[in-house]
């Protein structure tokens, strides 16, 4: 069963790679300073990596199957509602 629908697919797919890509990033550049100084005092920058890291992760994989956990307990979801089916 779908729950994500094409524009929100699309975007968590994007979302996805920029955060895969970031954490990446930050992975080959461990001493470069890309991260603002106060978020830096929150945590260290191999936190921010990990971080970045896992919501790509999560954001790809929902966008590539389509199908968002976080959205069944809120009986949410962004696919078009087809004609003659009640919602």
């Amino acid at each position: 069963m779908k729950n994500v629908g094409g524009i929100d697919r699309v975007l968590r797919i994007i979302v996805g790679l920029v955060g895969i890509g970031f954490a990446a990033y930050l992975y080959l550049n461990p001493t470069l300073a890309i991260i603002p100084a106060a978020m830096l005092q929150l945590l260290p920058q191999a936190t921010w990596m990990i971080i970045a890291g896992v919501i790509g992760v999560v954001m790809l994989f929902t966008g590539l199957i389509g199908f968002c956990l976080l959205y069944v307990p809120f009986g949410l979801s962004s696919c078009a509602v087809k004609a003659g089916t009640k919602k």
